[in-house]
C-alpha cells in the first residue's frame, strides 16, 4: 500500500509503501541529519542529472553510517546511462515494489556494521566508507565511461564521496588493494599523456623526413608488361593511364595492373615514403608524444573480500605494537621445520623417548584486519612469547599468523600439559592488548611423537 505524508514545518514529502518510508525530494532544501531518523530512502523526482547528483553527494559525504549509506532511488524519467551506477534504482509510474524490496535488504546489511560514524581525515575513513559501501550493497565498485574525466572513467560512489578526479581518485583505493581488503578485475586499459596524464589524445601520422602532418596517399601501381612500379600520378595522362617506362596503356585492373600498396607524400617536403611516425598530440596540455612515450593504466572493477568484509563491519583497524626483540634460535622456518619433525618422529619411534608436537591456533577476526607488515610484527611477537617459554631444545615455527607448531623433545606428559596452558593464556592477552578487542580465543592441542601417531601438519 502506497501511502503519500506530510512531515515536519518543511512539509517534506514522505511516501510509505510496505514499511518502507521514502523522503520524496526534488532539491536540496532539507536538513539531512533532521529527516534521516524518521526514513528509510530517498527518491529523487526530477530530470536534472546535476540535482540528482547533487542530491547523492549529499548524502554520501555524512559521516554517519545511517545517513552516508542510504538508499537512494530516481524516478524512471530521469533514467541515463550515466545516473544507473550513481542511484541504487528507478522507481517506474511510482511503483515501489522493488525499491522498497532493496531498501530492506541493504537495511538489513547496514544493521551488522557496528559503528555509527566515520571520520573524513585520512585513509582509514575514506576506505572505510568505501568498504562499508559496497557490503551494504553487496556490489563492486564499477568504473564507468565519463567523458569530462581525465581518465576517460570514473566511480560514481567516489566522486560523490570527494569529487575528486582522475588517479588522485583511486589513490587510497590502490592502497585498500595492497592491504588485501579489495580485488581487482581488469576492465579496461587506457593510454595517458606522459606531460599531464589526460588521456583526450589525437593520434596522427606525420612525416617520417620532416614531422609534417600534411600528407596525401597515393596509391602504388604494378604494371605487369613492364614491371614498373609507381604512384598513381606517375601513370595519370588525361583521362587514361599509360605507364611511364613504356609507355603502354593500363586499361584494366588485374589484367594489366594491380594496386599492390599505398604510398604517403608528403605535402610540405615531397618526401614519398611507404612508412610514417605516428605521433600523439594531447587535447589536455597540447604537447606531442610519440606511441613508446605514453603511459597506460589499467582500470579496474573493485571487489570487497573477506579481510574488507570483516573491516567494513567492524570499523577502523587496530595497531599492533612494533616493539619486539629478537626472536631466539629454537624458532626455524616452517619448511625446516617439517623437516626436522620428520627426523623427531623417526627418533622417537626407534629409541621410546617421550615426545610430542603441540599446535595453536589463533582465532580473532581482526587478524584479517591487519596489513601484511602488522601481520609480521603481530607473527614476530607470538613467535618471541611461544620461544620464551620452550626449552632451548625445542623448536617452533610458524605456518601463517594464525597457525604455530612446537616440536617438544624429550619432554614429559607434565611438561607439555602446563607448556600448553602458559601458552594459551600468554597468547590471549597479547591479541587483546595488541589489537584492542575483547573476545578472542586460541585452540592449543598436542599430539606424541612415535609409535602410531600421525604427525599433524596441514
Amino acid at each position: 500500500m502506497l501511502k503519500i505524508l506530510k512531515q515536519g514545518e518543511a512539509r517534506l514529502n514522505v511516501i510509505e509503501y510496505e514499511g518502507v518510508v521514502f523522503l520524496r525530494v526534488s532539491h536540496g532544501g532539507f536538513n539531512l541529519s533532521e529527516v534521516a531518523p524518521h526514513i528509510d530512502a530517498m527518491y529523487i523526482e526530477t530530470t536534472d542529472e546535476d540535482v540528482i547528483n547533487g542530491l547523492v553527494s549529499k548524502v554520501r559525504e555524512s559521516n554517519k553510517v545511517s545517513e552516508y549509506l542510504m538508499p537512494v532511488f530516481a524516478s524512471s524519467i530521469a533514467m541515463k546511462p550515466a545516473l544507473e551506477t550513481v542511484v541504487d534504482g528507478f522507481v517506474r509510474n511510482m511503483d515501489f515494489f522493488q525499491a522498497a524490496r532493496q531498501t530492506r535488504e541493504i537495511q538489513e546489511r547496514i544493521g551488522q556494521i557496528k559503528y555509527s560514524e566515520v571520520g573524513d581525515e585520512n585513509y582509514d575513513d575514506y576506505v572505510l566508507k568505501t568498504l562499508s559501501f559496497l557490503f551494504s550493497r553487496n556490489q563492486a565498485l564499477m568504473p564507468f565511461r565519463k567523458r569530462n574525466s581525465s581518465t576517460g572513467y570514473a566511480y560514481p560512489f567516489l566522486c560523490n564521496l570527494d569529487h575528486a578526479d582522475g588517479f588522485s581518485q583511486l589513490e587510497y583505493i590502490n592502497t585498500a588493494v595492497q592491504d588485501g581488503l579489495l580485488n581487482t578485475t581488469l576492465v579496461d586499459k587506457v593510454n595517458h599523456c606522459p606531460h599531464c596524464s589526460d588521456t583526450f589524445l589525437h593520434f596522427r601520422e606525420s612525416c617520417s623526413s620532416c614531422g609534417s602532418i600534411d600528407l596525401k596517399y597515393e596509391d602504388l601501381i604494378h604494371h605487369f608488361k613492364c614491371a614498373h612500379v609507381a604512384p598513381l600520378s606517375d601513370f595519370v595522362q588525361g583521362d587514361k593511364l599509360c605507364c611511364p617506362k613504356c609507355d603502354n596503356e593500363l586499361r584494366h585492373i588485374g589484367i594489366d595492373y594491380d594496386k599492390p600498396s599505398e604510398i604517403t607524400v608528403c605535402n610540405t617536403c615531397n618526401h614519398q615514403s611507404q612508412e610514417t611516425n605516428m605521433t600523439v598530440h594531447c587535447m589536455g596540455c597540447g604537447k606531442e608524444s610519440s606511441l613508446s612515450e605514453l603511459n597506460t593504466h589499467d582500470v579496474n572493477s573493485f571487489e570487497i573480500t573477506e579481510k574488507g568484509i570483516v573491516r567494513a563491519i567492524n570499523g577502523k583497524k587496530t595497531q599492533v605494537i612494533t616493539k619486539h626483540k629478537q626472536v631466539s634460535s629454537n624458532v626455524i622456518e616452517w619448511d625446516l621445520f617439517k623437516l626436522y619433525l620428520r627426523q623427531e618422529t623417526k627418533r622417537a619411534q626407534l629409541s621410546g623417548s617421550p615426545a610430542a608436537m603441540v599446535s595453536i591456533r589463533l582465532n580473532a577476526e581482526a587478524l584479517w584486519e591487519l596489513s601484511t607488515h602488522e601481520s609480521g610484527v603481530l607473527q614476530h611477537e607470538v613467535l618471541n612469547i611461544l620461544s620464551s617459554y620452550i626449552r632451548p631444545t625445542d623448536l617452533v615455527a610458524a605456518r601463517n599468523i594464525f597457525d604455530y607448531q612446537i616440536i617438544v623433545t624429550m619432554g614429559s606428559t607434565e611438561y607439555v600439559e602446563e607448556l600448553k596452558h602458559v601458552v594459551e593464556v600468554n597468547l590471549i592477552k597479547l591479541i587483546k592488548d595488541n589489537l584492542q578487542i575483547e573476545s578472542c580465543s586460541v585452540e592449543v592441542f598436542s599430539e606424541e611423537l612415535g609409535g602410531n601417531a600421525n604427525m599433524a601438519i596441514v
